[in-house]
């Protein structure tokens, strides 16, 4: 049941996704959308990099954190780019 209302917050990643989208156009077409259902099927994946990426007074405030997440700044999240290999399953949320 938590898991469930934590992950409730993870369709915050469609913001974050779309705040990056707008910022930076040439991601466009490396940026998928993915359901909380999704994401949670995948935490277990090997070679998933997960990325908490909320604003950083709001991720101190918060008491939910995937477990694993990296935390990343969301004005870092264009420091990304070119830095892992193409096809590298990287998430990112801010909820």
């Amino acid at each position: 049941m938590k898991i469930n209302i934590f992950l409730s917050g993870i369709v915050m990643v469609l913001l974050l996704i779309s705040c990056a989208a707008q910022t930076a156009p040439e991601f466009d077409n490396r940026i998928k959308w993915i359901s909380k259902e999704n994401l949670l099927s995948m935490l277990n994946e090997p070679g998933l990099i997960l990325f908490d990426a909320r604003y950083s007074k709001d991720w101190r405030r918060s008491d939910r954190k995937i477990k694993g997440a990296i935390r990343l700044d969301a004005h870092e999240v264009e420091q990304l780019d070119g830095f892992y290999p193409t096809g590298q399953k990287i998430v990112l949320y801010c909820a």
